[in-house]
């Protein structure tokens, strides 16, 4: 948005094109609700359109097969999780284990170990069933 409003006259007919490649739909529904009432987006038939997509991917969540576009799918960093195993708690070494989650940005505990541990390694193993 900064981009835009430091030369509004020339570059807000380039935003339908600049929000084509963001994905709206995974955004929060407050932060669409503020960009349907921003002026900029309102005047705008390309933008106006893309938020329509936005909000009825959430207004509809039982019909969100029938909206599959690049903007409803979470990139592949996204998909995954962060996982922090054991480390330091204030003082002392830590039990939990907590994961962290890249689309609600939040940490949940998923789990404890029955010791502390710190200054070790966590391995990661796939297996492929095919």
């Amino acid at each position: 948005m900064l981009w835009v409003r430091y030369d509004v006259q020339r570059r807000q007919r380039d935003l339908g094109v600049l929000l084509s490649n963001i994905r709206l739909p995974l955004l929060p529904p407050q932060l669409l609700a503020d960009l349907e009432n921003n002026k900029m987006f309102s005047e705008d038939l390309e933008c106006q359109k893309l938020l329509m997509e936005a909000m009825k991917y959430h207004l509809l969540p039982e019909r969100r097969p029938m909206f599959q576009s690049p903007r409803t799918k979470p990139r592949k960093s996204t998909v995954g999780a962060l996982y922090a195993v054991g480390g330091m708690d204030a003082s002392k070494g830590s039990t939990t284990i907590e994961r962290y989650d890249l689309r609600t940005n939040t940490w949940v505990q998923v789990g404890l170990m029955n010791g502390r541990r710190l200054q070790f390694g966590v391995p990661l193993l796939t297996i492929s069933c095919t």
